[in-house]
């Protein structure tokens, strides 16, 4: 079987450990929200691995990628924390919300770095994927923002 398609397995499975996981997690410890952040912080981390060290070995971008799909179980948590804000005839409509806006975001990082690798003449296909943590940081710092004014109110 090809490397690629190994690794790309391991990422699949590890997100369908992850999404009850953080699920559990979420519940036990009765915050959602505090199950995201480490979820995106482990996001962030693994992101800066993949994108920034060349790994070329099944042995190890295998457990890398089982781990960030692992911690990308934490996309489930939006439609429960989205569910738990708004009145009991408004949760189709949030979770229609997250649906949207996470098809939405996945297809700007599908677009960004294809189209920079396209267009980008001088840029290494490894330097286009840098938006992806780009992102991600940008997604963990909006997080942050929105934890800490969820305290304050």
């Amino acid at each position: 079987m090809n490397q690629a398609n190994v690794a790309i397995a391991l990422s699949w499975l590890g997100l369908a450990l992850g999404a009850p996981f953080f699920s559990w997690l979420g519940r036990n410890w009765h915050d959602d929200v505090r199950a995201l952040g480490y979820g995106l912080a482990g996001q962030l981390l693994l992101l800066l691995v993949l994108v920034g060290m060349p790994i070329q070995q099944i042995g190890v971008a295998g457990p890398v990628l089982f781990l960030f799909g692992f911690f990308t179980g934490t996309s489930m948590l939006p439609f429960a924390i989205a569910g738990s804000a708004v009145d009991v005839r408004y949760i189709g409509t949030s979770a229609a919300l997250v649906n949207g806006s996470q098809f939405l975001a996945g297809a700007f990082l599908v677009f960004i770095p294809g189209y920079l690798m396209r267009h980008g003449d001088t840029l290494a296909v490894s330097q286009t994927l840098y938006v992806l943590p780009l992102a991600m940081l940008l997604a963990t710092l909006l997080y942050v923002y929105w934890r800490t004014s969820r305290k304050a109110a």
